[in-house]
């Protein structure tokens, strides 16, 4: 089964195309959802018997596969290759890539947070396992959700002929909606999840490859939460590295939820989306990305 690239040339956006790609990502998401309940059920009665950071790598693990069997059932129905979702390998330095933006934005973030006096550490823990376990736990939930909301969301909408600027917009908000039941989800939250997705998937449009956004995804999560300490969309799992004290306001820090509901978060995700913006502005504009 080819899982590369393989890319439409995309037709005039129309009430069809829309009613097209309406049923399509409904049934994307139903797929998604019965495959993924039916694989916990299948797991459940070894859950109990595995070490818990275990389980949850399992259980991601499983969600990931179940993104790429609902990938390949819509495309299959819609008689496409499965190779349009984007996973042709394109080298180290496609994760490289992605891995360094998030890096970047949170050498900026949490220096000048700490600098500031708004975040402090406590404690410094350094448990190898539990990082190895969260690195993997991270990995599979970036390769789920980018599969879903980049390789066929926003792949989907550009194949319908939405402009890439449009499509763009649409997943992003589909992506933070999907966000919507996280514990201590707020509106900065949502539009710095929704700016996140545009940023992960302005890196998707430069190739309609996915290891770009894959990695930045894994990288920002794995980084905010068991690196630095802070919670991860409103989820704490394991130790993390650092132990922090957040001294600032709520605003400044993110408070519970994590980084990403921050003000700084919200500046420098929108520095890194116009910085990709001004550096590829063809793939926002043009026809095909």
């Amino acid at each position: 089964m080819n899982i590369g690239n393989d890319t439409p040339s995309p037709t005039p956006f129309n009430a069809r195309q829309a009613g097209w790609l309406v049923a399509e990502l409904a049934l994307l998401t139903v797929v998604f959802i019965v495959l993924q309940s039916l694989f916990y059920v299948c797991y459940l009665p070894f859950r109990d018997k595995a070490d818990v950071l275990l389980s949850q790598v399992v259980d991601v693990a499983l969600w990931a596969t179940a993104s790429l069997l609902a990938a390949w059932a819509v495309l299959w129905f819609r008689r496409c290759p499965l190779r349009q979702v984007g996973l042709a390998w394109q080298g180290w330095n496609t994760l490289t890539r992605g891995a360094a933006v998030a890096l970047a934005i949170y050498a900026v973030g949490f220096g000048l947070s700490v600098a500031a006096g708004w975040v402090e550490v406590a404690a410094l823990h350094l448990y190898p396992g539990e990082l190895a376990g969260t690195l993997a736990y991270f990995f599979f939930v970036a390769f789920s959700e980018e599969v879903l909301f980049r390789g066929m969301a926003l792949g989907r909408m550009l194949d319908k002929g939405l402009s890439p600027a449009v499509a763009l917009l649409l997943s992003s908000a589909l992506f933070a909606l999907a966000h919507g039941a996280n514990p201590g989800i707020g509106l900065l939250s949502l539009v710095n999840i929704a700016l996140a997705g545009a940023l992960m998937g302005a890196a998707y449009l430069r190739q309609r490859n996915l290891w770009e956004p894959i990695a930045l995804h894994w990288a920002w999560n794995w980084l905010q939460g068991p690196v630095l300490g802070y919670g991860v969309s409103g989820i704490t799992m394991g130790s993390p590295m650092l132990e922090l004290h957040l001294a600032g306001s709520p605003l400044l820090t993110g408070g519970a939820f994590g980084f990403e509901a921050s003000l700084p978060c919200t500046v420098l995700l929108a520095l890194a989306l116009g910085f990709l913006a001004w550096r590829n502005g063809s793939i926002f504009c043009s026809d095909k990305a």
